[in-house]
């Protein structure tokens, strides 16, 4: 079913998404509207220049367009090239064709909109290696955060192993996201090492997660609160889910709320009680704990505004122009909604999500497309060093474990 969900998804960003080079000119109507012409072409040289060349596709000006007897028709005539900018189109000089331009020959409002292939033809290098290292960043914050749940949920773990361990559970998250677990899975490591504690492992993995839910979702509140009118519309949801979880976490610690809605007596008699009533004590020794929550709290946030500082250069590389800003409010909703579990590590969820969102905030959609799927992409070469570890000394066994670990968590166990 995931599959399928994200097979549809990646389909409808696909059919979204223009494959061939595409220039749109914004023509004023006789009463003042406007209306757009979209030509179909290919951009020459790169396409974020001040003035590129586009070599129109012969025919594609119909006979009784109102550009008919401009240079636009004289272009399509001579074969079909024009200099184009945002401001207007120029004739190129056939004499010297590597020549600027200074003044357009007809000012009309221009975009451009580069196919896919043409936009991953030109993404800037720089911008990936950048991507990587914010990437790793994150992956930092998050074992550095996982660390100190586990040794507040009394499985004190040394850092190192909390790496070792984190990086395998993001191979199997992005490297092999039909597979189930992989979260699930580094717990089930941890507990082999303090069987006593085994509600603990458990209790840190799913804390760990909910916190960096509760950080984005209080992050994407903030940031589209100080946002212009392009995103008001996401404030009312960002800021209900945020009140929503913190809301949720302060009753389940609350001791007067519990005894009043008799919280132990109602798990006790659920199947599997005993279990329950052990998860429920590790999850309610975290709560009480404020110096633990904002450490952890903290390194989510870290976490958020680099993954969306990667997401970011990405985005430049590609040749969006939004600001540091947009991004974050982009990227913490996208990722809310992705971390729900549509999809197989939210494939096709996220890359919908940010075409969208790219497109609301004025940039392109396939630009959105672009970024998602290619953070995808670099999230999936930090999930390789996790592979890494699985060749070294001991990875045989520690592949073995991480397979148990799988197979009890679907199993439920």
């Amino acid at each position: 079913m995931g599959l399928a969900v994200a097979g549809s998804l990646l389909w409808w960003a696909a059919s979204r998404v223009p494959w061939t080079d595409e220039m749109t000119l914004h023509v004023a109507g006789a009463g003042g509207e406007s209306t757009e012409l979209v030509l179909e072409g290919k951009l020459r040289g790169d396409w974020r220049s001040e003035w590129t060349i586009f070599d129109l596709e012969v025919g594609s000006l119909a006979a009784d367009s109102s550009l008919g007897g401009t240079l636009l028709a004289d272009a399509l005539r001579s074969g079909g090239a024009v200099y184009a900018n945002r401001g207007g189109l120029a004739e190129v000089d056939r004499q010297q064709p590597d020549l600027v331009p200074v003044q357009p020959g007809l000012a009309l409002p221009v975009t451009l909109r580069p196919g896919m292939p043409n936009a991953f033809r030109h993404l800037d290098p720089l911008g990936i290696t950048r991507a990587f290292g914010f990437v790793l960043l994150c992956v930092l914050a998050i074992v550095t955060r996982w660390w100190r749940l586990l040794a507040m949920s009394g499985c004190p773990t040394p850092w190192i192993t909390c790496l070792r361990l984190t990086f395998v559970g993001l191979f199997f998250n992005t490297v092999l996201p039909g597979s189930t677990g992989g979260d699930l899975a580094r717990a089930y490591v941890v507990v082999r090492q303090h069987p006593e504690r085994r509600s603990g492992a458990l209790v840190s993995v799913i804390m760990d997660r909910l916190i960096g839910l509760v950080a984005m979702a209080l992050l994407a509140s903030a940031a589209v609160a100080t946002a212009d009118e392009r995103f008001a519309f996401l404030l009312p949801w960002t800021v209900g889910a945020a009140l929503a979880m913190i809301t949720g976490l302060v009753a389940f610690a609350h001791g007067g709320l519990r005894r009043l809605l008799r919280v132990e007596r109602l798990l006790s008699k659920m199947p599997q009680g005993r279990r329950l009533l052990q998860l429920d004590s590790n999850i309610r020794s975290i709560l009480v704990r404020p110096g633990g929550l904002l450490f952890a709290l903290v390194f989510s946030l870290l976490n958020h505004v680099s993954a969306t500082a990667a997401v970011y250069y990405l985005g430049r590389s590609f040749g969006s122009e939004l600001s540091f800003h947009d991004f974050l409010c982009v990227c913490t909703v996208a990722n809310t909604l992705t971390a729900v579990p549509i999809s197989p590590g939210g494939l096709g969820v996220g890359e919908v999500l940010f075409g969208s969102l790219f497109e609301r905030a004025g940039s392109l959609y396939m630009l959105g497309v672009a970024s998602s799927f290619t953070y995808r992409l670099v999230m999936m070469a930090a999930g390789l060093m996790g592979g890494l570890a699985l060749i070294l000394p001991g990875g045989g066994a520690l592949m073995a474990e991480f397979r148990a670990g799988q197979q009890a968590a679907a199993a439920g166990d």
